[in-house]
This record gives structure tokens, C-alpha cells and sequence, in this order.
């Protein structure tokens, strides 16, 4: 877990702006999520969050890696994930010039498109905003019930996903305009 925001002592306290390099490492049977980069909303002092993930094989886990939180941001490249919900999972993340979001050349793989009723997703990009492109490029994609969700994406300039392979999955890429995680709220997305 990288984030900005330490639960101890038992009021919690805040942390600098946090970088990390994750490199060839193996995780599997995580309960929530392999990596966890956080932008913790308890912080009150605007830290970032960055990390470096790369090389990894991430196997058993609900969510392979999960970058959440306005000032949460990666590079997310060269990885095998074999996730059991979701793949990679961005929400409420904001780009810049500075504070990036880059998604490349991972491999990613489901043995189901259900779990229960639920729908496996390989990329969900949820609610992620800014003032720069995220880079989404050359990923191979097998076996989830979609291969990329889209929700909210709003970044200036626009985002594209470019490259790679999408197969055995219900659909490639799902652009939607009503929140996944149930709440109803709709909103538009800029592809």
C-alpha cells in the first residue's frame, strides 16, 4: 500500500508526498488488491502518491493493482495480472503535466467473465480527470467479461486507448455513462 496518510498513532497523521518503485515482484492471494496506490482522503496536507509498477505477476486477487484518489498516480507497465474482478482499477485520479497516468504493455487474464452475477472488467478508468492525456497503450487482454470500462474518463487533452489485443470477452470496450459501482449518477466521458 503507497499512500499519504499513516492510521497510526490511533488518530492517524499525514505523510509527505510518497514515491515508490514496485519492480519484479510476485503477489498472489491479496485480499483487496495486489498493489494499492492511495490517496488517502484523510490527508489534509495535498500530499502525492506515485508509483513505478513494473515486471510484476499478480495472480488470486479480487483487483490486481488499484490507484485511487485525486492525487494517487502510476505508471503501470510490463506486468502479468490474473485477477479475479478486476484487472487494473483507476478511480478518482487527476492528471498533469507533472502527475501522469500510464497504462502500458501489461498482460492481463481472467478464467471467468462472472463472478457470481458480476461482470470481470481486465481496465476500468473511473472518473479520471486532468489536464493531461493518460497514456493507454498496448495491453493484452483475455478472458474478462470487458475488457476496458470507461466511466467519466474527462482529460484535456483527450485520452486514447491505442495498441494491443482484446479476446474472449463479452465486449471490448464498454464507454458508459452511469457509475459502475451503482450510485446512478451519470456523467459523460471524452475518448
Amino acid at each position: 500500500n503507497v499512500n499519504n496518510f499513516e492510521s497510526y498513532p490511533s488518530a492517524g497523521s499525514n505523510a509527505g508526498n510518497t514515491f515508490a518503485t514496485i519492480d519484479g515482484v510476485s503477489i498472489s492471494g491479496a485480499t483487496t488488491a495486489g498493489i494499492m496506490v492511495n490517496d488517502n482522503p484523510l490527508n489534509t496536507n495535498g500530499a502525492k502518491v506515485f508509483a513505478e509498477i513494473k515486471n510484476l505477476t499478480v495472480s488470486g486477487t479480487a483487483t490486481g493493482i488499484l490507484i485511487n484518489g485525486a492525487d494517487a498516480n502510476a505508471n503501470i507497465h510490463n506486468n502479468t495480472i490474473i485477477a479475479n474482478a478486476v484487472g487494473i482499477n483507476v478511480t478518482g485520479t487527476s492528471t498533469s503535466s507533472t502527475a501522469g497516468l500510464t497504462i502500458a504493455s501489461n498482460t492481463i487474464n481472467f478464467s471467468s467473465q462472472l463472478i457470481a452475477t458480476i461482470p470481470t472488467t481486465a481496465i476500468l478508468l473511473n472518473k479520471v480527470t486532468g489536464t493531461a492525456a493518460a497514456t493507454i497503450s498496448s495491453n493484452t487482454i483475455a478472458g474478462s467479461y470487458y475488457g476496458y470500462m470507461v466511466y467519466n474518463l474527462n482529460t484535456l487533452p483527450k485520452t486514447t486507448i491505442a495498441g494491443g489485443t482484446i479476446t474472449g470477452v463479452m465486449q471490448g470496450v464498454a464507454a458508459i455513462n452511469i457509475d459502475p459501482a451503482g450510485s446512478g449518477v451519470r456523467a459523460p466521458s471524452t475518448l
